[in-house]
């Protein structure tokens, strides 16, 4: 009989010769049906279906199978027999239940939860926080845990908290005042009293007024901390500022008295806070300044560079917020050494200089000795004494000796020389030489002079 495997063909017929040819054939049919057939081997525990062309069988494991089933919930429910409720099938993670009846389950400890539309008694529960617009005339008790209580409801007895009821709601000063009889409520621009103890960390601080009384003698905290108040010329301790061009010397953070430092030499200042503002530098060693228009160096023009020496004092004074007054005063000494003789005499030179002014002071008053060459001079002479901006000076001095005899003697002060030439009189406009040998002397009182030419 024909089938959709295998359909013989009758020959050889029965009792009939068969040719080679025809055998061979009748077997590759019956070879085709059979491959029709899925193979045992690699397919054990799986299931046969006839294939989407419907011309053979194949395996397919559980899952495949599955798969090629499709079931939805309906169809599942169909097949299913004892099932109760309608709508999908629910696994066991993290289902979504919608409208369910749950029927005494034990719940566990579920994640979370809104109880919102629930009924029934929560003896077991702990409260939380309880909202109320009730009309309470009695007493209202928390025996629970409700950590916050919050009403809207005319309330004419006490609320007592037994259990943890931390928080009433929020109620204004005005409510605070009409509700409270027995006991004052402090309000805005009300008197605090003398309170027995206090923690003021987190609190700020306006301008105290003058109408604040009482002592700090028993404040505690930060006391060795306070600081003064910043002004434009700050009154705090002396403040180290590295010299610029423009040191910025009026910074809030800086004091009155300044340690200026370095050798940079300095053309101005930054801005001010106000005019009148001052401040007092203190040279740490040579410091250099340049007159101009918006530095104003007494007794040096404009353009001009001068400088101090180590110690000096600074006073700078603002004229407007960006022009400066300067004035300075340095004093020392040196070691004078004078040239020209067979053994070079040597005396301590006393300076002052204030404002351009150099007033010189030698002790003793005398150089001396046997004269060994036609010039004369001095020499150790520091830059802060110097004629500046390539000025000299010629100063009529005290009497000396040259050679023995007598002779007036001048000096010529050059700057950056760092030396005082001696001559002993002037003889057509040229400095007189003095004699290689014989006694040299040079008597000195007080030189006085100005650093800038006249």
């Amino acid at each position: 009989m024909p089938t959709d495997f295998y359909v013989k063909t009758g020959t050889p017929a029965s009792h009939a010769a068969g040719s080679s040819a025809s055998m061979r054939a009748e077997f590759t049919a019956i070879e085709t049906a059979m491959a029709k057939l899925a193979g045992y081997t690699g397919n054990g525990s799986k299931f046969l279906r006839v294939n989407a062309a419907g011309t053979a069988y194949e395996a397919l494991s559980v899952a495949d199978a599955l798969a090629a089933l499709a079931p939805s919930s309906a169809a599942l429910a169909t097949a299913l027999t004892d099932t109760t409720g309608t709508g999908v099938f629910v696994r066991t993670q993290a289902p979504t239940l919608t409208s369910a009846v749950l029927v005494t389950p034990a719940l566990g400890t579920p994640a979370s939860g809104v109880l919102t539309n629930c009924t029934g008694t929560a003896a077991g529960l702990t409260a939380g926080n309880v909202t109320t617009n009730a009309n309470l005339t009695g007493g209202v008790t928390s025996v629970g845990n409700a950590a916050t209580v919050v009403t809207n409801a005319n309330l004419t007895g006490h609320i007592t908290s037994v259990g943890n009821a931390a928080v009433l709601g929020s109620f204004s000063l005005a409510q605070l005042n009409t509700a409270v009889n027995d006991a004052d409520v402090l309000s805005s621009g009300g008197a605090l009293g003398t309170p027995s103890s206090g923690n003021l960390a987190n609190c700020t601080f306006p301008t105290l007024n003058q109408n604040t009384t009482g002592s700090s003698a028993s404040c505690t905290g930060n006391t060795a901390t306070a600081t003064t108040a910043t002004t434009a010329t700050n009154t705090g301790g002396k403040t180290t500022i590295a010299s610029a061009t423009t040191p910025d010397i009026f910074a809030t953070s800086v004091g009155t008295i300044i340690d200026y430092t370095g050798t940079a030499t300095c053309t101005g200042f930054v801005a001010a806070p106000q005019a009148g503002a001052t401040k007092r530098l203190i040279c740490a060693g040579a410091c250099l300044f340049t007159a101009g228009a918006n530095l104003l160096i007494e007794g040096i023009t404009s353009g001009t560079t001068i400088t101090l020496a180590a110690n000096a004092i600074v006073d700078v004074t603002a004229i407007t917020t960006t022009q400066f007054k300067m004035t300075y005063s340095v004093s020392g000494s040196f070691t004078a050494t004078g040239t020209g003789f067979t053994v070079n005499p040597t005396t301590t030179a006393l300076y002052k200089v204030e404002n351009g002014k150099v007033d010189l002071h030698f002790q003793p008053l005398v150089f001396t000795g046997t004269s060994n060459a036609t010039t004369f001079t001095i020499t150790g002479l520091p830059a802060v004494v110097q004629p500046v901006g390539g000025s000299s000076k010629i100063l009529p001095v005290m009497n000396g000796l040259n050679n023995s005899a007598n002779v007036y003697v001048l000096a010529h002060l050059t700057g950056g020389s760092g030396t005082i030439e001696l001559s002993n009189g002037i003889n057509n406009g040229s400095p007189v030489a003095w004699t290689a040998s014989g006694t040299k002397v040079f008597c000195t009182s007080d030189l006085s002079y100005l650093v800038m030419a006249t």
